[in-house]
């Protein structure tokens, strides 16, 4: 094992402490943190420093998990479907089942939970009366609660845009009609025929967090554009697809009342897909998340936000100094390796990937089993710490206690741990020690590695184990 660390001392100047998940629900990505919802103020920071750290994030909410009367607020106070029914699902356990959730943005608890086929669905708050939607030239205003959307089946001025534009584009329309001020939430849905099936391009804007995105998916929108299909065709629709972005459908159900001409209920309904799952810290003013990496597209990612970089710059120095040039792909490679054996961790601030850890089974390490054969350690009872590392500028901070901590967490109840560190990395051995690793005396490995120098030398490794 190598690391990095910095201090090792406890008091890290923890601030704040949020656990979080990100949950893909058809495509528009929501991370979700799970506890006591914080005031409308400290929702924005939190908002904004997750938009900031998972540029694939779209929305933030948070779920007040008391399960007698769940509740899930949207960052800025608005009602989401795709949250509601994402909500459901984590409060559910991913298992089929129902629950009354009261939500951000309605009044009334709604309707969410899991299908026998997995699928989560939720209720969504529309009103009874069909006067809630009005016609202006090609396009229909649908009030929902909370949220007041434009839907138009006028895709000519979007024609051959890219999602910025059409954000562009959609924003001019919502604020020539005064909607950006008027509303807590607002959106514009233009759709789209694909031969006998539709496809939405959905843009929401929420005013008080000021924030405005082309969603790969959204529930809303798609029951807005329910709730038309329903009044067009004057008739209940069921499970209707509706494509979003994401190129995955939502279905929409809609009953709609034909003799006394209202609607009763609607409900969307798709697949939930976990993305990631962490903690959200802030240390000494500094803002940072810890996750465990659980897919491979989100090892891949994390090699786009500079794993690689924070890896070379945390053993290229003291005490290993090592040379990585032409290694890349071989790191790359190894943390595929610990993804696909065991755990991998990560710490990211706004520049990245700050710092990493990673473990296996120790019977995926033969050459450590063989080396350990000499003592009493039955390796079917072990897991092996391969990697810890924190990029230089984020070191003496306490990083590297929380990532360790952070790994132990997901590491299998019961079994013990071991790894090897430098004989001279004496602020690594206080740290484990701190944690309640102690040394194996009687084994020690010579590593020879290339320098940063150009020489090739060898350094000492010593063995720590926890029971």
């Amino acid at each position: 094992m190598k690391e990095q660390l910095g201090n090792p001392e406890k008091d890290n100047g923890l601030k704040d402490s949020l656990p979080f998940i990100i949950i893909r629900p058809g495509g528009n990505d929501t991370c979700l943190f799970i506890g006591k919802t914080p005031v409308p103020t400290e929702r924005k920071r939190w908002n904004e420093i997750m938009l900031r750290l998972y540029p694939n994030v779209e929305q933030v909410g948070f779920i007040d998990s008391n399960f007698n009367r769940p509740k899930f607020t949207m960052a800025g106070g608005e009602f989401c479907g795709n949250g509601t029914r994402s909500a459901a699902f984590l409060l559910l356990g991913g298992q089929p089942g129902e629950l009354l959730i009261e939500t951000s943005g309605v009044k009334e608890r709604l309707r969410t939970g899991i299908k026998e086929n997995g699928e989560s669905f939720a209720q969504m708050p529309v009103y009874s009366e069909i006067e809630k939607i009005t016609r202006e030239d090609n396009a229909y205003v649908v009030e929902m609660e909370g949220i007041t959307h434009i839907v138009t089946f006028d895709t000519e001025k979007i024609a051959g845009l890219n999602p910025e534009a059409i954000k562009v584009q959609a924003m001019e329309v919502l604020q020539a009609k005064g909607f950006d001020q008027k509303y807590p939430a607002a959106g514009v849905i233009y759709v789209q025929r694909n031969g006998e099936g539709l496809k939405i391009h959905p843009v929401v804007y929420v005013r008080d967090v000021n924030t405005v995105y082309y969603e790969t998916a959204c529930g809303s929108r798609t029951a807005a554009l329910g709730l038309v299909l329903a009044l067009e065709n004057s008739r209940s629709i069921r499970q209707v697809p509706i494509e979003q972005p994401s190129g995955i459908n939502i279905k929409i159900s809609v009953e709609y009342d034909t003799t006394k001409k209202k609607f009763t209920y609607a409900e969307i309904q798709g697949p939930i897909n976990v993305l990631a799952n962490g903690v959200l810290e802030t240390v000494k003013e500094e803002s940072y998340v810890l996750d465990q990496i659980v897919s491979s597209d989100q090892l891949e990612q994390a090699f786009g936000l500079g794993l690689i970089e924070s890896y070379k710059q945390a053993f290229g120095g003291p005490p290993y100094y090592e040379n990585f040039d032409g290694k890349e792909e071989n790191i790359k490679e190894d943390f595929r390796y610990y993804f696909g054996k065991g755990i991998v961790c990560t710490a990211k601030t706004g520049n990245g990937v700050a710092g990493f850890a990673a473990a296996i089974p120790l019977t995926e390490e033969r050459k450590i089993v063989d080396l350990l054969s000499k003592t009493s350690i039955d390796a079917d009872n072990y897991w092996y710490i391969a990697e810890l590392g924190i990029r230089n500028d984020l070191q003496r901070k306490g990083l590297g206690r929380r990532l360790m901590d952070e790994l132990l967490l997901y590491l299998p109840i019961g079994k013990n741990y071991v790894l090897r560190t430098s004989v001279d990395n004496y602020k690594a051995i206080s740290l484990y020690q701190s944690l309640g690793f102690t040394q194996l005396e009687e084994v020690l490995q010579d590593v020879e590695q290339l320098r940063t120098d150009g020489t090739t030398q060898k350094d000492t490794r010593l063995f720590l184990v926890k029971k």
